[in-house]
Protein backbone atom coordinates (compact mmCIF):
# COMPACT_ATOMS: atom_id res chain seq x y z
CA UNK A 1 0.00 0.00 0.00
CA UNK A 2 2.83 2.20 0.63
CA UNK A 3 4.06 2.16 -3.35
CA UNK A 4 0.51 3.58 -4.67
CA UNK A 5 1.39 7.42 -3.01
CA UNK A 6 4.74 6.84 -4.54
CA UNK A 7 3.98 5.48 -7.88
CA UNK A 8 1.81 8.62 -8.14
CA UNK A 9 4.29 10.97 -7.34
CA UNK A 10 6.78 9.74 -9.24
CA UNK A 11 4.29 9.90 -12.67
CA UNK A 12 3.41 13.10 -12.05
CA UNK A 13 7.68 13.96 -12.25
CA UNK A 14 7.77 11.75 -15.37
CA UNK A 15 4.82 13.90 -17.27
CA UNK A 16 6.18 17.38 -15.74
CA UNK A 17 9.33 16.33 -17.71
CA UNK A 18 7.68 15.15 -20.88
CA UNK A 19 5.98 18.22 -21.18
CA UNK A 20 2.13 15.77 -19.87
CA UNK A 21 1.52 16.89 -17.01
CA UNK A 22 -2.39 17.03 -16.32
CA UNK A 23 -3.88 20.40 -15.02
CA UNK A 24 -4.23 21.35 -11.30
CA UNK A 25 -7.55 20.23 -9.97
CA UNK A 26 -8.71 23.40 -7.40
CA UNK A 27 -11.28 20.86 -4.99
CA UNK A 28 -12.87 21.98 -1.17
CA UNK A 29 -11.20 19.92 1.22
CA UNK A 30 -13.69 17.96 2.68
CA UNK A 31 -14.90 18.53 6.08
CA UNK A 32 -14.20 14.97 7.42
CA UNK A 33 -10.80 15.33 6.04
CA UNK A 34 -10.19 19.08 8.04
CA UNK A 35 -11.32 17.17 10.86
CA UNK A 36 -9.04 14.56 10.87
CA UNK A 37 -5.40 16.88 10.04
CA UNK A 38 -7.31 19.21 12.06
CA UNK A 39 -7.35 16.48 14.83
CA UNK A 40 -4.19 14.84 14.43
CA UNK A 41 -2.64 18.29 14.80
CA UNK A 42 -4.11 18.89 18.17
CA UNK A 43 -3.27 15.46 19.39
CA UNK A 44 0.66 16.24 18.22
CA UNK A 45 0.66 19.74 19.60
CA UNK A 46 -0.59 18.28 23.37
CA UNK A 47 2.11 15.27 23.14
CA UNK A 48 4.78 17.91 22.27
CA UNK A 49 3.63 19.93 24.75
CA UNK A 50 3.68 16.97 27.32
CA UNK A 51 7.08 15.71 25.95
CA UNK A 52 8.75 19.37 26.11
CA UNK A 53 7.66 20.46 29.19
CA UNK A 54 8.44 16.85 31.33
CA UNK A 55 11.46 16.12 29.74
CA UNK A 56 13.28 19.25 29.36
CA UNK A 57 12.03 21.25 31.75
CA UNK A 58 10.74 19.62 34.93
CA UNK A 59 12.85 16.54 35.08
CA UNK A 60 16.48 18.62 34.23
CA UNK A 61 15.48 21.26 37.06
CA UNK A 62 15.09 18.24 39.71
CA UNK A 63 18.62 16.42 38.10
CA UNK A 64 20.20 20.50 38.90
CA UNK A 65 19.34 20.41 42.79
CA UNK A 66 19.42 16.44 43.30
CA UNK A 67 22.11 15.55 45.86
CA UNK A 68 22.09 11.72 46.20
CA UNK A 69 21.93 11.25 50.16
CA UNK A 70 25.26 9.80 51.30
CA UNK A 71 24.48 6.69 53.67
CA UNK A 72 26.71 4.95 56.03
CA UNK A 73 27.20 1.13 56.56
CA UNK A 74 28.36 -0.60 59.23
CA UNK A 75 29.33 -4.12 58.71
CA UNK A 76 28.67 -7.18 60.92
CA UNK A 77 31.30 -8.01 63.49
CA UNK A 78 34.43 -9.35 61.82
CA UNK A 79 36.71 -12.10 62.77
CA UNK A 80 39.83 -10.86 61.06
CA UNK A 81 42.98 -11.31 62.98
CA UNK A 82 44.20 -7.91 61.34
CA UNK A 83 41.24 -5.77 62.21
CA UNK A 84 41.97 -2.98 64.40
CA UNK A 85 41.23 -2.54 68.18
CA UNK A 86 40.10 0.01 69.88
CA UNK A 87 41.06 0.96 73.78
CA UNK A 88 39.27 -1.77 75.40
CA UNK A 89 40.52 -4.36 72.87
CA UNK A 90 37.05 -4.60 71.05
CA UNK A 91 37.31 -4.33 67.24
CA UNK A 92 36.72 -1.39 65.92
CA UNK A 93 34.00 -0.72 63.25
CA UNK A 94 34.54 0.34 60.08
CA UNK A 95 32.20 2.42 58.39
CA UNK A 96 31.69 2.16 54.89
CA UNK A 97 29.90 5.54 52.95
CA UNK A 98 27.79 4.76 50.01
CA UNK A 99 26.28 7.37 47.86
CA UNK A 100 22.86 6.47 46.71
CA UNK A 101 22.26 5.98 42.88
CA UNK A 102 20.55 9.59 41.74
CA UNK A 103 16.80 9.45 41.66
CA UNK A 104 16.96 11.16 38.15
CA UNK A 105 19.22 8.79 37.09
CA UNK A 106 16.81 8.10 34.42
CA UNK A 107 13.72 9.13 33.38
CA UNK A 108 11.53 5.86 34.23
CA UNK A 109 13.05 6.18 37.91
CA UNK A 110 12.17 10.09 37.70
CA UNK A 111 8.78 9.28 36.75
CA UNK A 112 8.19 6.63 39.65
CA UNK A 113 9.54 8.34 42.27
CA UNK A 114 7.30 11.51 41.31
CA UNK A 115 3.84 9.81 40.91
CA UNK A 116 4.94 7.60 44.17
CA UNK A 117 5.62 11.25 45.67
CA UNK A 118 2.87 13.79 43.95
CA UNK A 119 0.22 11.42 41.88
CA UNK A 120 -0.38 10.42 38.82
CA UNK A 121 -0.13 14.00 37.32
CA UNK A 122 3.21 14.86 38.76
CA UNK A 123 5.09 15.16 35.50
CA UNK A 124 2.73 18.26 34.87
CA UNK A 125 3.11 19.98 38.19
CA UNK A 126 3.88 23.56 38.04
CA UNK A 127 2.03 23.82 34.72
CA UNK A 128 -0.17 26.30 35.91
CA UNK A 129 2.68 28.33 37.22
CA UNK A 130 4.47 27.75 33.58
CA UNK A 131 1.57 28.93 32.10
CA UNK A 132 1.24 32.19 34.32
CA UNK A 133 5.06 32.96 33.72
CA UNK A 134 5.26 32.55 30.22
CA UNK A 135 1.80 34.94 29.99
CA UNK A 136 3.07 37.33 32.27
CA UNK A 137 6.56 37.43 29.79
CA UNK A 138 4.74 37.45 26.72
CA UNK A 139 3.09 40.17 27.66
CA UNK A 140 5.99 42.05 29.06
CA UNK A 141 8.01 41.55 26.40
CA UNK A 142 4.93 42.88 24.05
CA UNK A 143 5.18 46.45 25.74
CA UNK A 144 8.80 46.83 26.47
CA UNK A 145 9.24 46.22 22.58
CA UNK A 146 7.50 49.39 22.08
CA UNK A 147 9.91 51.65 23.39
CA UNK A 148 13.17 49.06 22.90
CA UNK A 149 15.14 47.83 20.79
CA UNK A 150 14.62 43.53 21.11
CA UNK A 151 18.26 43.46 21.98
CA UNK A 152 17.36 45.39 25.29
CA UNK A 153 13.75 44.00 26.02
CA UNK A 154 14.12 40.44 26.05
CA UNK A 155 16.49 40.47 28.97
CA UNK A 156 14.30 42.83 30.89
CA UNK A 157 11.09 40.92 30.47
CA UNK A 158 13.28 37.81 31.59
CA UNK A 159 14.50 39.42 35.12
CA UNK A 160 11.08 40.85 35.42
CA UNK A 161 9.76 37.52 35.53
CA UNK A 162 12.23 36.45 38.27
CA UNK A 163 9.65 36.10 40.86
CA UNK A 164 7.31 33.66 38.84
CA UNK A 165 10.63 31.52 37.56
CA UNK A 166 11.14 31.28 41.45
CA UNK A 167 7.96 30.55 42.23
CA UNK A 168 7.69 28.06 39.57
CA UNK A 169 11.53 26.19 40.77
CA UNK A 170 10.14 26.29 44.58
CA UNK A 171 6.74 24.51 42.92
CA UNK A 172 9.04 21.73 41.21
CA UNK A 173 11.25 20.59 43.82
CA UNK A 174 9.39 20.72 46.95
CA UNK A 175 6.71 18.33 48.02
CA UNK A 176 2.97 18.73 47.42
CA UNK A 177 1.15 21.64 48.83
CA UNK A 178 -2.54 22.88 48.92
CA UNK A 179 -1.36 26.67 48.40
CA UNK A 180 -2.33 28.14 45.11
CA UNK A 181 0.06 29.10 42.82
CA UNK A 182 -0.45 32.73 43.49
CA UNK A 183 0.29 32.04 47.37
CA UNK A 184 3.42 30.69 46.62
CA UNK A 185 4.78 33.88 45.00
CA UNK A 186 8.46 35.11 46.76
CA UNK A 187 8.24 38.19 48.93
CA UNK A 188 10.74 41.03 47.64
CA UNK A 189 13.40 40.64 49.77
CA UNK A 190 13.62 36.78 48.38
CA UNK A 191 13.02 38.14 44.19
CA UNK A 192 16.25 40.60 45.58
CA UNK A 193 18.35 37.81 46.35
CA UNK A 194 17.94 36.21 42.75
CA UNK A 195 18.32 38.76 40.66
CA UNK A 196 21.65 38.73 40.47
CA UNK A 197 21.27 35.09 38.86
CA UNK A 198 18.72 36.04 36.85
CA UNK A 199 20.69 38.44 34.90
CA UNK A 200 23.26 36.31 34.38
CA UNK A 201 20.83 33.76 32.82
CA UNK A 202 18.88 36.57 31.03
CA UNK A 203 22.44 37.39 29.22
CA UNK A 204 22.98 34.17 28.68
CA UNK A 205 19.84 33.26 26.78
CA UNK A 206 20.17 36.64 24.81
CA UNK A 207 23.77 35.29 23.27
CA UNK A 208 22.34 32.43 22.20
CA UNK A 209 19.27 33.41 20.16
CA UNK A 210 21.04 36.91 19.00
CA UNK A 211 24.47 36.14 18.31
CA UNK A 212 23.94 32.85 16.00
CA UNK A 213 20.95 35.69 14.52
CA UNK A 214 23.50 38.88 14.18
CA UNK A 215 25.99 36.05 12.12
CA UNK A 216 23.04 34.87 10.07
CA UNK A 217 22.20 38.50 9.15
CA UNK A 218 25.92 39.51 8.23
CA UNK A 219 25.91 36.55 5.88
CA UNK A 220 22.55 37.77 4.02
CA UNK A 221 20.89 34.17 4.89
CA UNK A 222 17.48 35.62 5.11
CA UNK A 223 18.20 37.11 1.87
CA UNK A 224 19.35 34.74 -0.42
CA UNK A 225 17.14 33.00 -3.14
CA UNK A 226 18.61 28.73 -2.82
CA UNK A 227 16.25 28.43 -6.17
CA UNK A 228 18.66 30.83 -8.15
CA UNK A 229 21.85 30.36 -6.64
CA UNK A 230 25.00 27.92 -8.52
CA UNK A 231 26.40 24.77 -6.84
CA UNK A 232 29.31 27.07 -5.40
CA UNK A 233 26.93 29.52 -3.60
CA UNK A 234 24.70 26.89 -2.35
CA UNK A 235 27.91 25.07 -0.83
CA UNK A 236 29.23 28.31 0.54
CA UNK A 237 25.57 28.63 2.29
CA UNK A 238 25.72 25.10 3.59
CA UNK A 239 28.89 26.21 5.53
CA UNK A 240 27.26 29.16 6.62
CA UNK A 241 24.20 27.54 8.43
CA UNK A 242 26.79 24.48 9.81
CA UNK A 243 29.12 27.31 11.51
CA UNK A 244 25.66 28.94 12.68
CA UNK A 245 24.84 25.61 13.99
CA UNK A 246 27.69 25.19 15.92
CA UNK A 247 28.23 28.64 17.17
CA UNK A 248 24.14 28.09 18.70
CA UNK A 249 25.38 24.87 20.22
CA UNK A 250 28.85 25.88 21.33
CA UNK A 251 27.02 28.92 23.32
CA UNK A 252 24.20 26.96 24.52
CA UNK A 253 27.10 24.19 25.72
CA UNK A 254 29.74 26.63 27.40
CA UNK A 255 27.02 29.69 28.34
CA UNK A 256 23.23 28.92 28.94
CA UNK A 257 23.78 25.47 30.65
CA UNK A 258 25.96 27.07 33.46
CA UNK A 259 23.87 30.07 33.72
CA UNK A 260 20.87 27.75 34.03
CA UNK A 261 22.21 25.18 36.49
CA UNK A 262 23.45 28.04 37.86
CA UNK A 263 19.89 30.08 38.39
CA UNK A 264 17.98 27.11 39.30
CA UNK A 265 20.58 25.92 42.32
CA UNK A 266 20.29 29.65 43.78
CA UNK A 267 16.84 29.06 43.30
CA UNK A 268 16.84 26.01 45.16
CA UNK A 269 18.97 27.75 48.33
CA UNK A 270 15.99 29.66 49.02
CA UNK A 271 13.50 27.28 49.57
CA UNK A 272 11.52 27.73 52.95
CA UNK A 273 13.18 25.52 55.31
CA UNK A 274 9.34 24.57 56.22
CA UNK A 275 9.26 22.93 52.75
CA UNK A 276 10.42 19.10 52.10
CA UNK A 277 11.76 18.68 48.85
CA UNK A 278 10.51 16.22 46.52
CA UNK A 279 14.64 14.54 45.73
CA UNK A 280 17.40 14.65 48.43
CA UNK A 281 19.36 17.61 47.98
CA UNK A 282 22.04 19.60 50.13
CA UNK A 283 20.49 22.87 51.46
CA UNK A 284 23.75 24.19 52.69
CA UNK A 285 25.39 22.99 49.05
CA UNK A 286 28.99 22.26 50.97
CA UNK A 287 28.27 24.73 53.02
CA UNK A 288 28.69 27.49 50.41
CA UNK A 289 25.30 28.92 51.48
CA UNK A 290 25.94 32.62 52.61
CA UNK A 291 24.63 34.42 55.81
CA UNK A 292 21.90 36.16 53.69
CA UNK A 293 20.79 32.84 53.14
CA UNK A 294 21.18 32.32 49.55
CA UNK A 295 23.96 30.35 47.07
CA UNK A 296 26.26 32.56 44.99
CA UNK A 297 25.88 32.24 41.29
CA UNK A 298 29.79 30.83 40.79
CA UNK A 299 29.16 28.67 43.76
CA UNK A 300 26.11 26.94 42.15
CA UNK A 301 27.50 26.30 39.23
CA UNK A 302 31.22 24.83 40.92
CA UNK A 303 28.90 23.04 43.31
CA UNK A 304 27.10 20.90 40.61
CA UNK A 305 29.68 17.81 40.45
CA UNK A 306 30.39 16.58 36.92
CA UNK A 307 28.87 13.27 37.17
CA UNK A 308 25.75 15.49 37.43
CA UNK A 309 26.92 17.53 34.38
CA UNK A 310 27.42 14.33 32.56
CA UNK A 311 23.61 12.81 33.89
CA UNK A 312 22.16 16.71 33.21
CA UNK A 313 23.77 16.41 28.86
CA UNK A 314 22.66 12.78 28.83
CA UNK A 315 19.28 13.95 29.61
CA UNK A 316 19.04 16.44 27.27
CA UNK A 317 20.35 14.46 24.05
CA UNK A 318 17.42 12.11 25.15
CA UNK A 319 14.62 14.60 25.08
CA UNK A 320 16.12 16.07 21.97
CA UNK A 321 15.74 12.79 20.38
CA UNK A 322 12.07 11.93 21.98
CA UNK A 323 10.85 15.16 20.70
CA UNK A 324 12.65 14.39 17.24
CA UNK A 325 10.86 10.87 17.09
CA UNK A 326 7.48 12.22 17.96
CA UNK A 327 7.74 14.80 15.61
CA UNK A 328 8.79 12.70 12.60
CA UNK A 329 6.48 10.05 13.49
CA UNK A 330 3.00 12.74 13.49
CA UNK A 331 4.65 14.28 9.96
CA UNK A 332 4.33 10.89 8.36
CA UNK A 333 1.23 10.56 10.06
CA UNK A 334 -0.01 14.04 8.39
CA UNK A 335 1.08 13.38 5.15
CA UNK A 336 -0.49 10.16 5.01
CA UNK A 337 -3.81 11.96 5.64
CA UNK A 338 -3.25 14.48 3.17
CA UNK A 339 -2.38 11.68 0.54
CA UNK A 340 -5.91 10.08 1.44
CA UNK A 341 -7.77 12.59 1.58
CA UNK A 342 -6.17 14.00 -1.96
CA UNK A 343 -5.29 10.83 -4.02
CA UNK A 344 -2.19 10.58 -5.70
CA UNK A 345 -3.26 13.46 -8.52
CA UNK A 346 -2.02 17.19 -8.29
CA UNK A 347 -4.52 19.06 -6.73
CA UNK A 348 -4.60 22.78 -5.70
CA UNK A 349 -6.67 22.76 -2.10
CA UNK A 350 -8.77 25.76 -1.31
CA UNK A 351 -8.68 26.14 2.62
CA UNK A 352 -10.12 29.94 2.94
CA UNK A 353 -10.52 32.71 2.09
CA UNK A 354 -8.70 36.25 2.64
CA UNK A 355 -10.47 39.57 3.18
CA UNK A 356 -10.30 40.38 -0.23
CA UNK A 357 -12.09 37.32 -1.66
CA UNK A 358 -9.23 35.92 -2.97
CA UNK A 359 -9.28 32.04 -2.08
CA UNK A 360 -6.19 31.00 -0.40
CA UNK A 361 -4.69 27.33 -1.40
CA UNK A 362 -2.43 24.55 -0.51
CA UNK A 363 -0.91 23.02 -4.18
CA UNK A 364 0.18 19.44 -3.66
Amino acid sequence: MGMIPTFGLARRGLNAFQGQETPTEEIQMPTWGVMMIASTLVVFFVMDFIVEYTFTRLIPTLLMVESPQAILFEPLASEDLDAKLDSKGDVEPELLLVKQQPITSSFKATIKHLRARAGRRSHLRGVGMHFVMSSVFHLQMNFLSVFLPMIFAFPIATILCAPFRLAWTHIVISDPSPLPWYKRMPNVATIKKVIPATAVYALAREAVYFVPSTLAISYGLFESEPTKMTSQQLTVMGLQLTSIVLLAGGLAFLVLIPASVSLTRVQASLLADNEESIVPFDRTFGGRVSEDGVLGTLDAWRTFDWNSRVRLLKAYVKAAAMEIALTTFFTIVLLSQVLLVLGDDRKKIIIGTEGNGKTIHLDF
